[in-house]
């Protein structure tokens, strides 16, 4: 077992298995392949998807808006406090997407919290 060949490794063997359903010139990306191929490739994507995203220019658009609604905040609070039966959930709604848009890792974070979050209440049940 000691003298084994590399051919045994599954890394080179799934390597090799992968190389096979590749044209040459998809070979001659893979093997040409490095850090900063991978780094400038990445960041053009995330440059041209920031350009084109629509959910990032309806962002930009909002800005304004979202920010004047949270300078108005506190006051809205106690309007909610006051007639709780109807502005509390409609402003702690609000409230929560203003945080949740305030906290970009939160934003990216929370569907995958939320999934999780259903897949223990479907095992509960």
């Amino acid at each position: 077992m000691a003298g084994a060949s590399t051919n045994d490794d599954p890394w080179s063997l799934a390597c090799g298995r992968y190389m096979e359903d590749l044209d040459e010139e998809e070979k001659k990306l893979f093997e040409t392949a490095s850090l900063g191929n991978l780094f400038r490739s990445a960041s053009a994507a995330q440059k041209h998807h920031e350009e084109q995203s629509k959910a990032r220019a309806m962002s930009r658009k909002l800005e304004p808006f979202v920010s004047a609604i949270c300078q108005y905040g506190e006051a809205l609070d106690v309007y909610s406090n006051t007639y709780s039966l109807a502005m509390a959930p409609l402003w702690g709604s609000i409230r929560v997407l203003l945080h949740v848009k305030s906290n970009p890792q939160l934003a990216s974070a929370l569907p995958t919290v939320l999934y999780k979050q259903i897949l223990i209440y479907a095992d509960i049940r």
